[in-house]
């Protein structure tokens, strides 16, 4: 009988924890237009999923560019929504050399970064 209760005991808590579990962090996908990238204005795309692949609206999104080569950073910029978790920022990428393009989303307590280097053309 108390070898039923410890096995009874166990399950409860396996299936207490794994109701439990944290759902799974927000998805951010990054992409550069026109690709490959050219010296100028450039447009990063960002696509901000959640759980399910949902759409995250309403993030705070944050693009930085650098040159890791010179160890020098770049223009900065705020992405604006475009809807369905789509956001855009347009970036400056003064000289022709690999730029690191990178991005911080905030949407509630998540914080995702991603990053993206890309060689740009004159």
């Amino acid at each position: 009988m108390r070898r039923v209760f410890i096995v009874a005991t166990l399950a409860v808590i396996a299936l207490a924890g794994s109701a439990s579990a944290a759902p799974s962090a927000p998805i951010m996908t990054l992409a550069i237009s026109p690709n490959p990238p050219k010296v100028g204005i450039d447009e990063v795309t960002i696509r901000f999923t959640g759980p399910g692949s949902r759409a995250v609206e309403g993030a705070r999104i944050t693009v930085a560019t650098s040159m890791p080569s010179m160890s020098m950073a770049g223009a900065t910029a705020t992405a604006r929504p475009l809807g369905n978790g789509r956001y855009v920022a347009a970036v400056k990428l003064a000289y022709a050399t690999v730029w690191r393009i990178a991005v911080t989303a905030r949407s509630g307590t998540a914080v995702v970064r991603r990053h993206l280097d890309v060689a740009v053309k004159p």
